[in-house]
């Protein structure tokens, strides 16, 4: 499965599952390639960036992006 769609359908899970099972806080920890090392540059869009590492890097933005944006008033 590529990373993208293994990282968003963990992330969809977490968001309906935790809240179902009386959960209201998810911790979170990213990894580096999803900060920004200049104004709205991610780490995995800046020059030099590992073609290889890309995909991985990608599906964890994806991941961030999804649990930033998709947490409702149950969970946060």
């Amino acid at each position: 499965m590529p990373s993208k769609e293994n990282f968003t359908a963990t992330a969809k899970a977490l968001l309906s599952g935790l809240p179902a099972a009386g959960v209201g806080r998810l911790p979170t920890l990213g990894i580096a390639t999803t900060l920004e090392v200049a104004s709205g540059v991610r780490l995995t869009d800046a020059p030099g960036f590992p073609a290889e590492w890309r995909a991985f890097a990608q599906g964890h933005v994806a991941e961030f992006e999804l649990l930033r944006t998709g947490a409702g008033p149950g969970l946060d």
